[in-house]
């Protein structure tokens, strides 16, 4: 299945959810494709709060992480020392979690809570980042134990887009976005990402639509910026999400 086309059924299988806990559910399974073991969401609706009271304290933190996560760092104060969390919310797009830039100028205390970590089995995965223009951002824990560390890299380099398009499209469907604003595409601009929800490329989008690709990556563009997306995965789910595309 192309990437478009996985994110689209990601995010009518997100839509159709019975409740939130099935939303859960269904995240889980949607990720365990990738390999991804356990997860941790967690949504930050004000920078402000964050300042004043705390990285954890700030968030609404949904997770099957192991038991003892929880235990040993504790529920108010597990992300304060997270390295991996911290960078998400300066708004970097994604953190593998072995990644040696990361932990550059990480503090002893950071260093301790990601040797427990390790302990505890969360040794292998990458945090990925979704904000929202002026609204709330989000960040998505995925442990994905039985990949080796030094293959990790290469297998995220090659899957990052569905990965991260299945969380766009969890993200979207819990409701930020729906019903903030009106956002207007040009019938070429709506066209462009709905063939790209459908699973074609964009070689073969342009020459459906009878346009250059230099063309065609000027639409991409601004549908883009007018949705407030900084990928094209996450374009899809956020017109989506706005009734603007449906399959």
């Amino acid at each position: 299945m192309k990437t478009g086309e996985l994110i689209a059924n990601a995010y009518q299988l997100f839509e159709a959810a019975s409740d939130d806990d099935h939303r859960w559910q269904l995240l889980n399974g949607q990720l365990s494709m990738f390999g991804v073991t356990s997860i941790l969401f967690g949504m930050c609706c004000s920078v402000k709060e964050r300042e004043i009271v705390g990285l954890t304290k700030s968030l609404i933190i949904r997770s099957n992480h192991p038991e003892e996560y929880f235990e040993t760092f504790g529920a108010d104060t597990l992300l304060d020392n997270d390295i991996t969390a911290q960078a998400l919310f300066d708004f970097q797009d994604n953190v593998i979690w072995s990644d040696e830039n990361v932990w550059s100028n990480a503090s002893p205390q950071e260093r301790k809570q990601a040797e427990i970590e390790c302990d505890l089995g969360l040794r292998v995965g990458v945090s990925i980042s979704v904000h929202e223009i002026a609204g709330p951002a989000a960040g998505f824990g995925l442990n994905m134990a039985n990949i080796r560390g030094e293959d990790f890299p290469q297998f995220f380099s090659e899957n990052q887009a569905g990965i991260k398009g299945i969380c766009y499209s969890y993200f979207e469907v819990c409701g930020k976005q729906r019903g903030k604003g009106v956002v207007t595409l040009t019938p070429r601009e709506l066209d462009c990402i709905a063939f790209l929800a459908a699973g074609f490329g964009p070689d073969a989008i342009a020459d459906k639509m009878g346009i250059s690709y230099k063309t065609l990556e000027k639409h991409l563009a601004n549908s883009r910026l007018k949705l407030g997306a900084r990928t094209r995965e996450q374009a899809i789910a956020r017109a989506m999400s706005l009734n603007l595309i449906s399959l």
